[in-house]
């Protein structure tokens, strides 16, 4: 184990998981226990996960150290700053930290090579000041968590995985485009900001022409008249989610009549 002392970071960490006794030999317990759990679930990456921070913790030999620093790393990925403060995000890693532990591991996995080398060099740097150990030691840490993911998920547990790394920043307002830098995340984030776009000025649009349509092909003919002026700008995107909104909202209309 590296020293007594317990690194500022590895506390925020602790703290966020529900440890109030903070020694060296309660916190080893403490992620001792955690591990155990995780490696016990029926479920395959929460298992997984546990494995893969059971063979860190034993092939490194500086007990909590070992897990507890690729958790971090994968917290600060996700946008989680292990502060005292508590957040939105810090309070779901509260309740739900098997989750929140196989999250932080996706983002380490999915984000990491993902940074540009100054992003990088910034990222080893923080761990490096928070966790007091050295960066070649990170790095080596979090090229285990790479190698044994690889070894034991199959591409099934992977996209589950990533859907967890998904949920999870979005509790600190970040995304999986952000983690992963893919353009293929990035435009399927904008689809989905677009879409729900669409049908929120559908609604708007929808609600202050309603009452004066007649019928629904009028109501409709307003409605898409309108969508089409608010999408213009914003691509196809927009334009086919304005389509789908319009024709969603001229089957409310003729329910709507047809019951009064």
């Amino acid at each position: 184990m590296l020293g007594a002392q317990v690194a500022p970071m590895v506390i925020g960490l602790a703290k966020s998981y529900g440890a109030t006794a903070l020694g060296p030999a309660t916190l080893n317990i403490f992620f001792a226990n955690h591990i155990s759990h995780l490696k016990g679930s029926d479920v395959a990456i929460v298992a997984q996960t546990g494995q893969v921070l059971d063979g860190l913790t034993a092939g490194y030999g500086i007990g909590y150290m070992a897990s507890t620093a690729v958790i971090a790393a994968g917290q600060l990925m996700l946008g989680n700053t292990l502060d005292a403060a508590l957040t939105v995000g810090s309070a779901a890693v509260f309740a739900n930290p098997t989750a929140a532990t196989c999250a932080a591991i996706g983002a380490l996995f999915y984000g990491y090579h993902a940074l540009s080398e100054e992003e990088r060099s910034q990222f080893l740097s923080r761990l490096q000041e928070g966790l007091n150990v050295g960066v070649e030691l990170i790095k080596s840490l979090i090229g285990f968590v790479e190698t044994s993911l690889m070894r034991l998920v199959d591409s099934d547990t992977l996209r589950s995985l990533r859907a967890l790394v998904a949920e999870y920043a979005a509790m600190f307002g970040r995304s999986i485009a952000d983690i992963t830098k893919s353009v293929g995340d990035r435009a399927m984030l904008i689809a989905h900001q677009a879409t729900a776009l669409a049908y929120e000025a559908a609604s708007t649009i929808g609600a202050s022409i309603y009452a004066g349509a007649a019928t629904a092909g009028e109501y409709g003919d307003a409605v898409g008249s309108a969508l089409q002026s608010a999408s213009s700008g914003s691509g196809r995107w927009l334009s086919e989610a304005s389509r789908q909104a319009k024709d969603r909202l001229i089957a409310i209309f003729n329910n709507d009549k047809s019951e009064k």
